[in-house]
């Protein structure tokens, strides 16, 4: 693993760690969970607001503003990415692989993908929605899809390297970390799918999403069999690491 990649997850760890820390502690154990329910959006910057000062509390509010559209903008972006590719192999519709003459960029796929995440977005504006309470859900929601890709990436890493032996990469890289990671984040998983309710504060709403996802993975998954079967060479496209 590149020294960069190593450095930014141990800062990553230890800024996670030591802000759940500093949380728990001016929220008194056992209160987090409940003034975080009452108050999803405010509790954390009311904390910095009463320990730290106003400025700092503004400054928080303000960059975590800047983050969400910059989160949005790398969905966007990534989905693009996404459609773009299985548009260029003809495993879904080839417009989306259309790209922009002058500038190279996958407009057709990047429209859709737009669309797609500004429909998100408006659709609980649209059926007026309490905002607090989507945000703690999509907040919720998003912490929850992380740790579900996680985990079956780390899994995906043990699969790849059975079925394609690793040369010149060690057993650590190749089964032991992955191994690991595995089952730390599957454990964390199991956790978090047992609390959904306190991760989302609706369960009932966040069912509907998870199932929404799987019967999306599910008809992806019934797309590469029919793939498979009907044109094994393009089915051999998905995946695949080339330009």
């Amino acid at each position: 693993m590149p020294r960069a990649t190593s450095l930014f997850l141990v800062i990553l760890s230890l800024m996670y760690g030591v802000t759940t820390y500093a949380y728990v502690v001016g929220q008194g154990f056992g209160g987090g969970l409940a003034t975080g329910a009452a108050d999803p959006t405010g509790t954390v910057f009311g904390s910095m607001r009463q320990y730290v000062g106003s400025v700092a509390s503004d400054a928080a509010s303000l960059l975590l503003l800047t983050s969400a559209i910059a989160c949005t903008l790398a969905v966007q972006h990534i989905a693009a990415r996404y459609l773009y590719s299985l548009g260029r192999d003809r495993v879904v519709f080839a417009a989306l692989g259309r790209i922009n003459e002058s500038h190279g960029s996958p407009v057709v796929a990047s429209l859709v993908s737009g669309a797609g995440i500004l429909a998100i977005l408006l659709t609980p504006v649209l059926a007026d929605a309490d905002p607090v309470k989507t945000y703690a859900v999509l907040l919720g929601l998003g912490g929850y899809g992380i740790l579900l890709l996680w985990a079956t990436t780390s899994a995906a890493i043990i699969a790849f390297f059975r079925r394609v032996p690793p040369t010149g990469v060690g057993r650590w890289p190749s089964v032991g970390a992955p191994l690991l990671s595995a089952l730390g984040l599957g454990a964390v998983l199991w956790l978090a799918t047992v609390h959904l309710g306190d991760l989302v504060g609706d369960v009932g709403l966040a069912r509907m999403v998870l199932i929404g996802a799987g019967v999306v993975a599910a008809a992806g998954g019934l797309l590469a069999v029919w793939w498979r079967r009907k044109d094994p060479t393009i089915y051999e496209l998905i995946g695949r690491q080339g330009e």
